[in-house]
């Protein structure tokens, strides 16, 4: 089976965001154990989408003054007509809470800030490492569930806010003192002059999270020495806490071989099952294993980590199904794959159960994906499009394109006319809609009688009564990774930083002479450089990389001179430094940045021209309205 076939870009699997209405919280200084009040006023263009769906709540996503990462739990909410109200106990050991409001497929998170609040004690005072808490959800490290828009400013003002509540606590004080040298606050030779005033080697921390953060402040300080001792004798001494998981997780760097790393994440997320480092050991196993081929060790990984999320089993079997030799074993991982998403073991704390759901219904329908593309390539035609129609019903609105096109390619528009209209048109209208289910859909109508006019106003029909869905798609495909900037150099030899172009969205598009589909993608992006190249807020960089010649600028200056019509700026990634760093595999990679850098979409691969332009644009004009 040809690569292509199976090989779909590997989406996060997130619901939908909506714009932001508002939320109050009454009281506003609420107290552990007290009733806390959530009303919600949805924006006008979003209440159809609330009114319309009884199951509306609010996820708490609450802190306990030493939790790394918070416990979700659903507020029902019930609605007067213009706004939604419910009422949620704030649980004893509570310090901090943020709110986002939706349905499970949708959530309002307040434009990625959330709503929030700390918790107080009953003289009005906010309780111990509630700032601590508040200012590490602000650095935009958390999992997609619940990741705030990064904001440094606002954590530091939380740290000090922390030293002045809590001026005993040591955790709150290094992290000021790092967070501020990151920022340039100070110099490093200052920074590291604070923390030495801050720990010493008679320092003895309380708990293990201090411990973290004095063994993290002597390795800024350049004593490895003692910051290895910190944290042998914490381990000892804070048994089952969050620094003897941390130990476990150096011990990884020791593996010598691919099965040793394997065999040790296994251990570790047995010992482990809701290890704050789940999901990046989830894909260091994918990513390590499907990139040397070692499928065995992929299963193997498979059949002995206890519960894991079906999203797991989508993306092994998504890269396993290329492979000829191991379709059997595909196959038994898709059934096992379709029965973990319906395990309630594999939830994570701070996904709420209605979010988890829909997640769910998501990754099922991916997987579905994966086994009717395996049937179509072996042939099963009527078992293909019986996975295919199951992907579409627990994808809904949410289908992926991918599955609509594989769909209605494999029914025949000639005698299978109706089916082929009736997928096209709920594609068109999802959003999801190809070229090549456009194609489709025109010759489908012409076999029941449709005139090239009646048919042209037919897509255009379906086209703008799928608009709102499409922006609603391209919403809930945002990656929100952040920033990875780097240095590019033009054909004039000038250094550019991608950081320079922060407050714009940018489109960085990673090619080499010597790759065809890059050459052959060139004309329509071309033709979006002269739709964009006017806006001061949009930065198109063509950047080459992997090129196979001795002299790079020499190389491309040829061929842009036999290219005269490709205007576009060209730049070089001279040492391919930052596509490394960007983790490009193939090219054409294009990745496009939004204003504040964080990368947002990523494309791999030629898509056909129209496609292309029509897509990239709504998702640079959607970043652009941000």
């Amino acid at each position: 089976m040809a690569k292509h076939i199976l090989l779909v870009l590997l989406a996060a699997l997130v619901v939908q965001s909506v714009n932001a209405g508002t939320v109050n919280l009454l009281p506003m200084q609420p107290t552990a154990g007290s009733q806390l009040t959530v009303e919600y006023r949805p924006q006008a263009a979003d209440m159809a989408w609330a009114t319309k769906d009884a199951s509306v709540h609010a996820v708490a996503l609450w802190f306990g003054a030493e939790s790394q990462f918070p416990t979700a739990m659903e507020v029902p909410l019930k609605s007067d007509g213009k706004r939604y109200t419910g009422q949620f106990t704030i649980p004893a050991d509570a310090v901090f809470i943020m709110f986002k409001v939706g349905t499970g497929f949708a959530y309002d998170n307040n434009n990625e800030e959330y709503w929030s609040t700390l918790v107080y004690d009953a003289n009005g005072r906010a309780l111990s490492g509630a700032n601590l808490r508040a200012s590490q959800t602000c650095l935009g490290m958390m999992p997609p569930e619940c990741r705030r828009k990064q904001d440094l400013e606002e954590a530091t003002a939380l740290l000090i806010q922390e030293t002045k509540v809590s001026p005993k606590l040591l955790t709150p004080r290094v992290n000021l003192v790092m967070l501020e040298s990151s920022t340039g606050a100070y110099s490093q030779t200052e920074g590291i002059a604070k923390l030495r005033q801050l720990v010493s080697p008679n320092t003895v921390p309380t708990n293990g999270e201090e411990a973290m953060a004095v063994a993290a402040a002597f390795r800024v300080i350049g004593d490895s020495i003692e910051a290895q001792r910190v944290m042998r004798e914490a381990t000892m001494k804070f048994q089952n806490s969050l620094i003897t998981e941390q130990a476990n997780l150096e011990r990884l760097r020791t593996a010598g071989t691919l099965d040793d790393f394997v065999n040790m994440v296994i251990s570790h997320l047995t010992d482990y099952p809701q290890s704050s480092a789940r999901a990046g050991l989830i894909e260091s196993v994918l990513q390590a294993t499907t990139k040397q081929g070692s499928f065995r060790a992929l299963i193997r990984f498979l059949d002995e980590v206890p519960n894991l999320p079906a999203v797991v089993y989508y993306q092994a079997t998504n890269y396993m199904g290329a492979q000829d030799s191991l379709r059997s074993e595909t196959m038994r991982l898709i059934e096992n794959g379709i029965t973990a998403a319906k395990n309630p073991k594999a939830r994570l704390p701070y996904v709420g159960l209605s979010e988890w759901n829909a997640q769910q219904d998501l990754s099922l329908s991916q997987i579905y994906f994966v086994k009717g593309a395996i049937l179509r390539s072996e042939n099963k035609q009527q078992a293909a499009i019986a996975a295919f129609k199951e992907s579409v019903r627990y994808g809904g609105k949410l289908t992926d394109k991918g599955v609509y096109e594989m769909l209605i390619s494999t029914f025949d528009p000639k005698s299978n006319p109706d089916e082929v209209i009736s997928y096209s048109e709920q594609a068109i209208q999802n959003g999801a809609h190809t070229a090549a289910i456009i194609e489709n859909y025109k010759v489908a109508l012409a076999q029941k009688g449709k005139d090239v006019s009646t048919i042209n106003d037919l897509v255009a029909k379906q086209k703008a009564m799928g608009a709102a869905a499409l922006n609603s798609r391209l919403i809930s495909e945002k990656l929100n990774q952040p920033m990875i900037d780097g240095t590019f150099t033009t054909l004039g030899g000038q250094p550019v930083n991608i950081s320079d172009w922060k407050g714009k969205v940018v489109l960085i598009d990673y090619w080499a002479t010597w790759c065809g589909p890059c050459r052959k993608s060139f004309p329509s992006l071309q033709k979006l450089y002269e739709k964009y190249k006017d806006n001061p807020n949009v930065v198109i960089a063509v950047v080459n990389v992997w090129e196979r010649s001795e002299d790079r600028v020499v190389t491309v200056q040829d061929f842009l001179k036999q290219n005269p019509t490709l205007t576009f700026p060209m730049y070089l990634d001279k040492t391919d430094a930052v596509v490394q760093k960007y983790g490009v595999t193939g090219i054409p990679t294009k990745f496009i940045l939004g204003k504040d850098g964080r990368i947002q979409f990523k494309e791999v691969g030629l898509a056909p021209d129209e496609q292309f332009i029509e897509e990239t644009s709504k998702k640079i004009d959607l970043l652009l309205s941000e």
